[in-house]
C-alpha cells in the first residue's frame, strides 16, 4: 500500500482522502480511493463508501460488469505515459476490475467455501452403514471439505507490487468427509472387531486410546437361531474445519 500511496501522491501531490476540490472530485476521486483501499488488508472507515460504490457496479452479464468496472477505475488519472509504472498501474487496475468481492482473498471468506468430492477412507463398517453407506462405498462423490483453492485472481492481487496483502495459508489435509462426519467434526477409524464368542476381544490399539478418542458399536447377529453379539471398535479422529489462516 505504501508504494501505491507514494505513486498516487506523486500523481496528485495530495492525500486522496483530503484532496483539493480542483484536483479530484466525484467518481474520479472515488476511483483513486478504490485503488488505494484495495491495496491493503487494513482499511480505514473512509474506505467503506468508495468500495461500496465500486462493488455496486454489477450487470447481469459478467463481461459488462468487467467493462464497467474497468471504465470506472480508468477515471483515476494515473497514466501519464508509456512508462513502466504506467504498465504496472494498468495491470493493477485490470486485476481489480475482475475483483468480485474485497473479502474473497481472506481466511474468514475462504473458510466458508465448501467443496464436494470423493471420500477416500473406508466406509465398510456398521457406523457408516447406519449413515446410509453400504458395500464399502469408499468413492462417494458427496464428501465435503473446505476448498483448498483461492479464486485465481487472489494470487495476482496479493503478489502485485502495488499491494500489501497477506497470502493466506491452507492448513488442512484436503481430505473429503461424509456429510455426517463434517457436521460432527470427526470421522471414525475402525480398529478391530470383537465377538461375544470370545473374551478379551478388545484390540489393544483401542484399549490404549484416551477415553475421548474411543467409540464402539455393538449389534446382534442372527446365526441359525443361535445369535451372538459383535462389537466394532473405533478411534475418533477429529479434524479442523478452520483451514485458512495467515
Amino acid at each position: 500500500m505504501k508504494k501505491l500511496f507514494l505513486f498516487l501522491a506523486f500523481c496528485f501531490s495530495a492525500n486522496l482522502f483530503a484532496v483539493e476540490p480542483d484536483i479530484l472530485t466525484g467518481d474520479r476521486k472515488t476511483a483513486c480511493e478504490v485503488l488505494l483501499c484495495l491495496s491493503s488488508s487494513t482499511r480505514p472507515d473512509e474506505c467503506n463508501p468508495p468500495l461500496a460504490r465500486f462493488f455496486s457496479i454489477k450487470f447481469k452479464k459478467p463481461w459488462k460488469t468487467l467493462q464497467a468496472r474497468r471504465n470506472f477505475l480508468a477515471l483515476c488519472p494515473t497514466d501519464t505515459g508509456d512508462t513502466a509504472e504506467d504498465l504496472v498501474m494498468s495491470d493493477y487496475k485490470e486485476i481489480l476490475a475482475n475483483y468480485e468481492d474485497p473479502n474473497q482473498c481472506t481466511p474468514p471468506y475462504l473458510n466458508n467455501q465448501l467443496q464436494n468430492g470423493r471420500v477416500s477412507y473406508s466406509l465398510n463398517n456398521k457406523y457408516y452403514e447406519k449413515q446410509g453407506y453400504k458395500n464399502n462405498i469408499n468413492n462417494i462423490d458427496n464428501g465435503v471439505r473446505i476448498n483448498p483453492n483461492m479464486p485465481s485472481f487472489c494470487y495476482a492481487l496479493i503478489n502485485h507490487q502495488y499491494t500489501d496483502l497477506q497470502m493466506p495459508r491452507y492448513n488442512c489435509s484436503g481430505e473429503f468427509y461424509t456429510q455426517t462426519d463434517w457436521q460432527n467434526g470427526y470421522r471414525l477409524n475402525l480398529l478391530g472387531t470383537g465377538s461375544s464368542h470370545f473374551t478379551n476381544s478388545e484390540p489393544s490399539a483401542y484399549t490404549n486410546l484416551p477415553n475421548n478418542e474411543k467409540h464402539k458399536i455393538t449389534y446382534h447377529v442372527d446365526n441359525n437361531h443361535a445369535g451372538y453379539y459383535v462389537t466394532e471398535y473405533y478411534q475418533i479422529i477429529r479434524f479442523n474445519k478452520t483451514c485458512w489462516s495467515y
